[in-house]
């Protein structure tokens, strides 16, 4: 049995946060050769995670699975009523 939780992210994940984007979307954001890179840059830092916690408009979520990161996902607030999800 498996235990999958999903929450807004801790401050002090924030680098394993950054290498579970890392890991899903490739080194800097590019998938492979010849691909054009992700465009959210603040993915593959420490620093950028945590820019992107302590953002008023943006919201990050986290999937564990046995306690390790397995995904995530930004909410960005588009106005008082809407948000989109990355």
């Amino acid at each position: 049995v498996y235990e999958l939780t999903a929450d807004l992210v801790d401050k002090s994940k924030a680098a394993k946060v950054s290498e579970m984007f890392e890991a899903a979307l490739g080194k800097n954001g590019i998938a492979a050769e010849g691909h054009e890179p992700y465009p959210d840059p603040s993915l593959y830092s420490a620093e950028g995670v945590l820019e992107t916690v302590e953002s008023p408009y943006r919201r990050l979520f986290v999937a564990e699975l046995d306690g390790e990161i397995v995904g995530g996902i930004i909410a960005d607030a588009l106005h008082e009523r809407a948000c989109e999800f990355n």
